[in-house]
């Protein structure tokens, strides 16, 4: 099935709409309290929950150390020319602590506090980009590669959306400034990317 990509980025939206915004706002809080209450909605929302340890070796409320980690840095601190280093040294900060790789659950919640140059990586897409090795430069590598073949299809399909507000979940949103957005179009790509990935 040749699925068009209107289909994805109307998809999209609603997810932003519905999940994504509310929690990239909570992630970014004043309130510490918030903001834990963000990485922990984040990794239940993304799926990597499981992959955060229940009780890590230190004694603290099992999200605390993530957002703590996290925190230490601001949207000053990632660039997309630093991304890959960026991406993999919060990474390391928090496989030292929780002792196990969680690179996929890194990116995820990192996206949702920076969003756009952030890369997510998944599983769904390390298939259907036929990346086989958890290594976060190839994917990202292979990610970008494909994504400039396909943004102009993700644009022109996203300049439409505003056409068909009586479909979106939220039609009092600023869609039109919404859609006009890199972060939208690089996960229009990633829901583009799920669906060819987990079929």
């Amino acid at each position: 099935m040749n699925t068009r990509m209107e289909y994805y980025t109307l998809w999209y939206l609603n997810q932003w709409l519905k999940n994504e915004r509310k929690i990239h706002q909570m992630i970014n809080s004043k309130s510490k309290e918030e903001r834990l209450k963000g990485v922990r909605k984040g990794a239940s929302f993304f799926g990597v929950a499981r992959t955060i340890p229940k009780e890590p070796e230190k004694k603290k409320v099992r999200y605390q150390p993530f957002l703590e980690i996290i925190d230490k840095y601001g949207f000053q601190d990632i660039k997309e020319k630093n991304l890959v280093g960026f991406l993999e040294g919060v990474h390391k900060e928090l496989a030292n602590f929780y002792g196990t790789n969680m690179v996929s659950a890194t990116s995820k919640i990192l996206w949702l506090k920076f969003r756009s140059p952030v890369i997510i990586l998944d599983s769904q897409a390390k298939k259907a980009l036929s990346v086989k090795e958890t290594n976060y430069s190839n994917f990202v590598s292979e990610w970008n590669k494909i994504y400039k073949k396909k943004k102009n299809e993700i644009v022109e399909a996203s300049s439409r959306l505003s056409c068909v507000s009586e479909y979106i979940i939220d039609s009092d949103s600023d869609i039109e400034k919404i859609t006009k957005q890199e972060w939208f179009y690089q996960r229009v790509f990633d829901i583009y990317l799920w669906h060819i990935g987990s079929n």
